[in-house]
């Protein structure tokens, strides 16, 4: 983790996050699925949805951490419902136009299927914040910063009392058990078009033993 430097980031480090996601979810299961090329030089609609995806949790108001490590973001989470909208929206007013640019390169079918597999499962407590993105390119990974920065959101929770735990979801097997590791339960499962979809939640009052 030396020359990686936690902070706050937000519309500054724009460019910078776009580029962190894209990096980070190029061999994503879920990705290589849902758009026609993710490689560099080939991924312009993959690259449009990671703006998409960043200009949207930056309109809505997510608490977004990140480390900063020459000038680049090393890696970043996205939090809704620490002082923001309580679950992660899109607005079709706000999101249709970019949503239209993206179209053409995606298969629409998986997209509507994982629509489906990540809609929010009935345990989830409304008052539970949302993970909106976690992402770790992989030149950056095996250094411990996910684990930091899932640290960091649970220390946020101290600054906000309401809140009742936090929730998000992942599809690859090995998140799942990193996940799990750090304290969150699965809740819920589901499939789009063959890939697993997780749901998973840490209720907030967790020793600092079984966060370790």
């Amino acid at each position: 983790m030396s020359g990686a430097i936690l902070q706050p980031i937000g519309p500054g480090e724009r460019t910078q996050i776009i580029q962190c996601l894209a990096d980070a979810f190029r061999q994503d299961p879920v990705f290589l699925r849902l758009f026609r090329s993710t490689a560099p030089g080939r991924d312009l609609y993959y690259r449009r949805f990671m703006t998409l995806w960043v200009d949207n949790s930056l309109r809505e108001q997510h608490k977004l951490l990140g480390f900063l490590e020459d000038g680049r973001v090393a890696a970043v989470v996205g939090v809704a419902g620490l002082g923001s909208v309580s679950r992660v929206s899109w607005s079709i007013r706000s999101t249709l136009p970019a949503m239209l640019g993206v179209l053409p390169g995606m298969y629409i079918g998986v997209g509507l299927s994982m629509l489906r597999a990540t809609a929010h499962p009935k345990s989830i407590p409304l008052e539970a914040c949302e993970l909106s993105m976690l992402a770790v390119p992989p030149e950056f990974q095996r250094r411990g910063l996910a684990r930091d920065l899932l640290g960091a959101v649970q220390n946020l929770l101290a600054e906000h009392p309401a809140v009742a735990g936090i929730y998000l979801y992942t599809t690859a097997a090995g998140s799942l058990q990193f996940y799990q590791h750090l304290g969150f339960t699965l809740v819920a499962s589901a499939s789009a078009m063959g890939v697993p979809v997780y749901h998973l939640y840490r209720h907030r009052d967790l020793s600092k033993s079984e966060l370790d």
